[in-house]
């Protein structure tokens, strides 16, 4: 499904698209359910259902695998760049084991060689988002600084989530490098906890946060599980509670933020004191509140949220 030529997307996303594996922690037979997934891919389709149109671009193989993306992504009116199919190939797959208390962790078999993005494309977009597997691994990580570069000459916002995966990653300081180098052209980062005691450990986490905004994001969040968001603009930063709901699992909250953050920043600019940077993160902690309360990455659409999305 391509987008057509003479609509340019809102938001472009670059990043890989996969299928997850969720098994229970017990490797229980017949607890195995197969998810289309992988964090840019949630984040399109999170747009997507609140409103706001998005591009993926990414790498596929035309196999069961990657059918099973295609129909995921056309379900949720979320259109794939012209060159974002490989003809051969094996689509990527990630492991998702699920613990007892809902959190889940990664086993991953992922390809990430994405072919150029088409001409022009980023610094037409709307905003451009990135992030996770796709912003580390090569070749395609060279596709990631291609998009970057676009949208910064064209003056396009970036929105970045760092998601990082330990089992795919080199050392720490190397991974700190290049969300740092990153983070420079961005607009909006969002950052979890556990990235920060990965990337910084030993650090307070917010302090991490800081540093990211002052190398130029107008918003810096992290998020903190269960317990909620923190924010950062310049001269203010705000905490908030998460929702309260029953947790299935956490698959794709914080992909769910991090759509949350960027549609609301798309409609409504940046936060520019603490009033209207707690509205920003409550209704970016409801959202995930829905997509934690079910299984998989399961982002809410706007009929499901209340009064602050409407």
């Amino acid at each position: 499904m391509d987008a057509p030529a003479d609509q340019p997307p809102a938001v472009l996303v670059v990043g890989e698209a996969l299928v997850d594996v969720v098994r229970s922690a017990e490797g229980a037979e017949g607890k195995e359910v197969a998810h289309p997934g992988g964090s840019p891919l949630n984040v399109a389709i999170g747009l997507a259902r609140l409103g706001v149109p998005a591009l993926l671009h990414t790498h596929l193989a035309e196999d069961d695998d990657g059918r099973v993306v295609l129909a995921h992504l056309a379900a949720n009116d979320v259109p794939l760049t012209p060159t974002s199919l490989e003809p051969g190939g094996t689509t990527s797959r990630a492991v998702a084991t699920i613990g007892a208390d809902g959190a889940a962790t990664y086993d991953f078999a992922i390809t990430w060689a994405p072919a150029p993005l088409p001409a022009g494309l980023a610094a037409a977009s709307r905003a451009l988002h990135l992030g996770s597997i796709s912003a580390y691994l090569s070749p395609g990580a060279r596709v990631v600084d291609d998009a970057v570069a676009a949208a910064a000459a064209a003056d396009v916002p970036v929105s970045f989530d760092p998601n990082v995966r330990p089992a795919l990653l080199g050392p720490a300081a190397e991974a700190w490098a290049r969300v740092l180098d990153l983070a420079r052209h961005c607009t909006i980062v969002k950052l979890s906890d556990e990235d920060a005691d990965f990337l910084q450990p030993g650090r307070d986490p917010l302090d991490v946060l800081d540093e990211l905004r002052g190398l130029g994001p107008a918003l810096a969040v992290l998020t903190r599980g269960g317990e909620g968001l923190a924010g950062l603009v310049a001269g203010a930063a705000v905490e908030v509670s998460g929702a309260v709901v029953t947790v299935a699992d956490t698959i794709g909250a914080g992909d769910t933020i991090s759509a949350a953050l960027l549609a609301r920043v798309l409609t409504h600019g940046v936060p520019a004191d603490a009033a209207a940077l707690r509205v920003v993160l409550e209704a970016a902690a409801e959202a995930a509140g829905v997509t934690v309360s079910r299984p998989g990455a399961d982002p809410p659409r706007l009929a499901e949220l209340g009064p602050a999305w409407h």
